[in-house]
């Protein structure tokens, strides 16, 4: 007996640890408190959202069975305001982002209805469209079932680039398999908080992602700043990678600073990101009944691309002109000349 109950808490333990890592690129319900003895945050990094005051507390009557969604509606979500700065981690070094002129994740497929590529639910999922059968297409497994299908047949639809607040998620993302990137950059309103719009429906808990509808253009980038590879978070003495901060980060590679992006454009300086929009939530036909709950109700007269197209359209003149908004997807990148 004693024997199977150690078995049985180390499966648990497991479970937990798997449940509390990123999934896909960057969930948000911790508890708020204030920390006025914390550390003051280097080069303008936003604090831990610990810190962060002015929670949104959102609850609606739930009246679907996991059986009906095919998965267990979360705990009670907590909203922080829209950031101004979010971190993006990549594997492309800072010229190689340059010379593309901004990030961009619907490279291989153009976003679609059809597809599904403006669902930030989809993107939440990392739905994989099939190449050559629409109907085997589906939100991809997790890591460690991977080799269950053949990823070549698939690619990802998405008129969305992911970005989230916490550095520590960025970095989860960056430093797999080797060495990367993460990047600091000027928040915009077309970057989406994903917690608001899925709210208790998201899949995954602790990313606190904002996608970038359009992609993200390079003069938006701040810094950077070059990352080890095969970190986790039990390197700087935390559980989850949500809890590092720049500040831990910092204390254990003192060599790895930030480097300003001398091409960044000021006329950012002022934007900062969007709330939750339930209308490109895009549940599909996954868990199609969700529509019929507030808020996503109000929004079934259009599509999904229309949606998108509106959200865009009613940004500020000053948020169109900086990111170049012309009214198709995704957004004109600048050209930047070899230094």
């Amino acid at each position: 007996m004693t024997f199977y109950t150690r078995w049985a808490t180390l499966v648990l333990s497991l479970a937990l640890c798997v449940l509390q890592w990123p999934h896909h690129s960057f969930g948000l319900d911790p508890t708020p408190s204030s920390s006025p003895d914390s550390e003051p945050q280097p080069f303008g990094i936003p604090p831990p959202i610990e810190e962060l005051e002015g929670y949104q507390s959102i609850d609606f009557e739930n009246d679907l069975s996991s059986k009906d969604l095919g998965y267990s509606p979360k705990d009670h979500i907590q909203l922080a305001p829209p950031p101004k700065i979010v971190f993006r981690s990549g594997k492309l070094s800072p010229d190689e982002m340059r010379s593309r002129g901004g990030m961009y994740e619907g490279t291989l497929v153009p976003p679609t209805n059809a597809n599904g590529g403006f669902s930030i639910f989809y993107h939440h999922c990392e739905r994989l469209t099939h190449m050559t059968d629409p109907k085997r297409s589906r939100c991809s497994p997790p890591r460690h079932l991977e080799r269950t299908i053949h990823l070549s047949e698939y690619r990802t639809a998405t008129a969305y680039t992911a970005t989230s607040r916490s550095f520590g998620v960025s970095l989860s993302f960056a430093t797999r398999e080797g060495p990367g990137w993460v990047y600091m950059i000027q928040a915009t309103p077309n970057m989406i908080d994903v917690d608001g719009t899925l709210r208790n429906y998201r899949q995954y808990r602790n990313e606190q992602e904002f996608v970038a509808l359009g992609g993200v253009h390079w003069g938006q980038v701040l810094r950077y700043i070059p990352v080890p590879g095969k970190l986790t978070a039990a390197d700087f003495g935390k559980e989850s990678p949500h809890e590092v901060t720049y500040t831990d980060f910092i204390k254990k590679f003192p060599n790895h600073t930030l480097t300003a992006n001398p091409d960044y454009d000021p006329r950012f300086d002022n934007l900062t990101a969007s709330p939750g929009e339930p209308q490109l939530a895009g549940w599909a036909d996954r868990p199609a009944k969700v529509n019929k709950l507030e808020p996503w109700s109000r929004y079934q007269n259009k599509t999904l691309g229309e949606y998108a197209r509106d959200f865009m359209d009613s940004m500020s003149n000053e948020a169109k002109a900086a990111l170049g908004w012309n009214g198709t997807f995704p957004l004109e990148f600048r050209s930047y000349p070899k230094h």
